[in-house]
């Protein structure tokens, strides 16, 4: 992206009067904050609010993925798909 097309997208941000919202990962809330999960363990956090045992139901789930997924799998995609199922 040249210099010129940074300055329009910011432009743009400052005119539309809102702030952006930027996905970060959870690797920088991880490293400048207390009390934040990585996603395995917000997954598992999220688990725990229907399942008495959210670990296990985990990797319930993960196993599922990775079968459903097989050739396809990658981190990101097994995490997505968990999520869906918490949902």
């Amino acid at each position: 992206m040249s210099t010129e097309q940074i300055s329009k997208v910011f432009n743009n941000i400052i005119k539309s009067e809102r702030l952006p919202i930027i996905f970060a990962g959870s690797g920088l809330s991880k490293r400048y904050t207390t009390n934040s999960f990585d996603w395995k363990e917000l997954l598992i956090e999220c688990i725990s609010k229907y399942s008495e045992d959210p670990i296990n139901k985990y990797k319930e789930y993960k196993e599922e993925v990775e079968h459903a997924l097989y050739k396809n799998i990658n981190k990101f995609s097994v995490n997505e798909r968990i999520g869906s199922y918490i949902c």
